[in-house]
């Protein structure tokens, strides 16, 4: 039987910033879906996101009272499609956010 061949080391230095960052995304989607509020934070601000599926009325009274601004609902264009009267369909390929 051969032995393994071993594994390639990457070279040493900094990570490369696109990387860590397209990480970063995959972990906060994976939180989401188990129903963890994610803080994103960057350029002076944050902001909380939580699954609307998984948040509950518990959760989003916590994130109400935590926050410094209003909660909204942000639909993307085929779930508000799906899910709003016609009168509040998007018309626009853009993001919904309706205040909560």
């Amino acid at each position: 039987m051969t032995p393994p061949l071993p594994l390639p080391v990457a070279a040493a230095g900094p990570p490369d910033p696109a990387l860590v960052a397209l990480r970063d995304v995959h972990r906060a989607l994976a939180e989401l879906r188990r129903g963890t509020p994610v803080l994103l934070r960057g350029q002076g601000q944050a902001l909380v996101l939580a699954a609307a599926e998984t948040v509950g009325a518990q959760g989003l009274s916590e994130i109400a009272r935590l926050a410094l601004g209003p909660a909204v609902l942000l639909l993307a264009p085929a779930r508000a499609e799906a899910l709003l009267p016609t009168a509040l369909r998007p018309i626009s390929p853009e993001p919904v956010a309706l205040a909560l």
